[in-house]
């Protein structure tokens, strides 16, 4: 049986948005089971959102995910 959870996850988006297959998306901190994904710590995580873009081809946010068996699945 499959282990189904809805998570809030931090979410960074980077690439150069003209070629979309050079775009590479990460998961990097889980906001519902507080777990720490793909960051360095939760501080730099959570200035990345405030930030939101950085200039550098990615921009992170917040966003609804599911995790099942262990993997992060975002909405299209």
């Amino acid at each position: 049986m499959s282990k189904i959870q809805e998570v809030e996850v931090a979410v960074q988006i980077a690439g150069d948005y003209v070629a979309f297959h050079e775009m590479g998306t990460s998961i990097l901190y889980d906001y519902t089971n507080k777990k720490l994904i793909d960051g360095n710590s939760l501080e730099e995580v959570e200035e990345l959102v405030e930030e939101g873009h950085d200039r550098d081809y990615s921009d992170t946010e917040i966003q609804s995910a599911l995790l099942i068996n262990g993997t992060y699945y975002l909405p299209t």
